[in-house]
């Protein structure tokens, strides 16, 4: 018998339903169930959602946390357009238009940009770029953070934080030069980016929903609104790429936005609407919902007080497995999916450890 979804998950399934969209659909949740579902909407960054679905019902009475997230949320929004204004600033001064993805990016997809909250700028600068992006941001950071990831005194609250690439996974099937190819220009008071394709864009988070498990129902919400607001313009060949494995997971993110949030399929092509779409897919999804904390992602020490406990906290969920291990949201089981991605990331951390050493 297939194994029943957590409740509450499906809470925020139902709650953000058409959240995404200027007029939501009317929200048949129970004082109750608000009560229940604000947490895990608070953790994955979904009350201004929430709070959009109910604000005009009779729910609204019953949401005081959620309205007064919302606000707490156009107030950052003000604070992150202001950041990203000096940081474009700083960056075009040393001759490097970046292009950022994701969070801000995809809030023009939204009603209103509060709607979609984000913590960091995701950056994506050319190769001959990248040194001097590097150089001028590292100069300008206020605190270590490691790697690509700069801390930087911009905006009315002295913070904000970048992760700097210049290349993105294969996995995403995007070449740099493609996407800086396709481009749009954007602009802040303080200086020109550049945004991805609305093509390129979806694609990018359709695959970044499903590299890290699916467990955040805002980016989910993203597909949604993406895909909704793709007009007769959009070229669904270039979405989708060439690549059969990119093409069938950009589809699954697609039919899992319909199935659980109920984004409208009427301008998906046809061989989109085609692809069958497994069951387990939805369970996991709603699995991650269950705990949307990003906090129990990140790999704490290795305790050999309790090895069984810290090897389960390291067990892959099988989304994330699939993906990495080049497979396909297809049936069929996952054990040796994820035992091999398991394998795979022990040894990697096994293999840092004895380099430390």
């Amino acid at each position: 018998m297939p194994e029943a979804a957590p409740p509450d998950a499906r809470l925020v399934a139902r709650i953000l339903t058409g959240a995404w969209r200027q007029s939501p659909p009317p929200c048949d949740l129970t004082p109750d169930e608000i009560a229940r579902v604000t947490p895990l909407l608070t953790f994955s960054g979904g009350t201004g959602l929430g709070w959009w679905r109910v604000k005009d019902t009779p729910l609204a009475d019953h949401a005081s946390t959620l309205r007064g997230s919302a606000q707490l949320l156009a107030l950052e929004e003000a604070v992150q357009n202001a950041a990203l204004s000096e940081l474009c600033g700083l960056l075009n001064g040393a001759g490097v238009t970046p292009l950022l993805f994701k969070g801000w990016a995809v809030a023009s997809c939204y009603p209103a940009g509060w709607l979609r909250p984000y913590g960091d700028f995701d950056l994506l600068v050319r190769r001959d770029e990248f040194e001097r992006a590097h150089s001028v941001l590292t100069q300008a950071t206020t605190r270590a953070v490691g790697g690509t990831g700069f801390a930087l005194p911009f905006g009315p609250r002295g913070h904000c934080t970048v992760d700097l690439h210049s290349q993105l996974d294969r996995i995403y099937a995007a070449g740099t030069e493609a996407l800086f190819a396709r481009a749009r220009p954007a602009t802040t008071p303080g200086g020109d980016l550049l945004v991805p394709s609305p093509e390129d864009h979806l694609r990018l988070c359709a695959i970044h929903f499903f590299r890290h498990g699916g467990w955040r129902p805002l980016w989910l919400c993203d597909i949604a609104a993406m895909s909704e607001a793709a007009g007769p313009d959009f070229n669904w060949n270039i979405c989708l790429g060439d690549d059969p494995l990119t093409a069938s997971w950009t589809s699954a993110a697609l039919l899992v936005a319909h199935r659980m949030l109920g984004a409208r399929t009427d301008n998906l092509p046809e061989r989109v609407r085609n692809q069958s779409l497994p069951d387990w897919l939805e369970r996991a999804v709603l699995e991650q919902w269950a705990h949307p904390h990003a906090g129990r992602f990140r790999s704490a020490p290795f305790d050999l007080r309790e090895p069984w406990a810290s090897l389960l906290l390291r067990w892959p969920d099988p989304v994330t497995a699939r993906l990495w291990g080049g497979g396909s949201p297809a049936p069929g089981g996952h054990l040796h999916w994820q035992s091999r991605h398991f394998v795979r990331a022990m040894l990697r951390g096994l293999g840092r450890r004895l380099r430390l050493l």
